[in-house]
């Protein structure tokens, strides 16, 4: 049976070489500022976890979530499935445990990394997201990174299957609104926001 809770401080220790093995150095927190956003309250773990009928406990995977008090979006910072429950059906599950989790919002942003001809697994993620119904937004998009920012795709999966002329203006404060509280420590946002921008007018109508 599938299991899911909010993770602690205590659990980072346990998670973080599986993170640090899904992710680029320059893309990942250090275990300390993993630790202060956590404290902060608004960002959290959310860990899924398999608990057999003899209560054996093993860990499926965990997710890093933003959910900024008096604001109606989710932002999903990291998603990690450990390798032996991969492509197995569990990250769709968790994908869809998080929207159902926190009400009222919505939908929640994904960032997705710009497929490059070379890394199957960037095309692989974008139609796994795609699959999932997240639609690709019309915003130039950059993740802050300690040296300067990585350009990125932005996403979001709607809440509810009709969603129509989304406020791209909207979209822009929700990205500074998250960049502020994950990446806060970064003294170069202004820089980073200066490359982030509307590509076109208006979103297709999302079915």
């Amino acid at each position: 049976m599938i299991h899911y809770r909010l993770g602690k401080i205590a659990d980072l220790m346990l998670i973080y070489p599986s993170y640090a093995g899904e992710f680029p150095e320059d893309e990942r927190k250090t275990i300390e500022q993993l630790e202060k956003l956590l404290a902060k309250g608004d960002y959290q773990l959310v860990i899924a976890e398999n608990i057999s009928p003899s209560d054996e406990i093993v860990r499926i995977g965990f997710a890093f979530v933003l959910k900024p008090k008096f604001y109606d979006f989710l932002w999903l910072d990291y998603l990690v499935i450990e390798k032996d429950f991969q492509s197995k059906g569990y990250g769709s599950q968790f994908f869809d445990y998080l929207l159902q989790c926190y009400s009222n919002i919505k939908g929640m942003y994904i960032e997705v990394e710009i497929p490059d001809g070379v890394d199957v697994n960037k095309t692989r993620r974008v139609s796994y997201y795609e699959r999932l119904g997240a639609i690709k937004l019309p915003i130039n998009y950059h993740l802050p990174i300690e040296k300067g920012s990585s350009a990125m795709s932005l996403y979001i999966k709607p809440v509810h299957h009709q969603v129509s002329n989304i406020d791209l203006d909207e979209v822009l404060m929700d990205i500074k609104i998250t960049q502020r509280i994950i990446h806060g420590d970064y003294p170069h946002l202004e820089n980073v926001w200066s490359n982030i921008f509307i590509n076109s007018p208006q979103v297709p109508d999302m079915i």
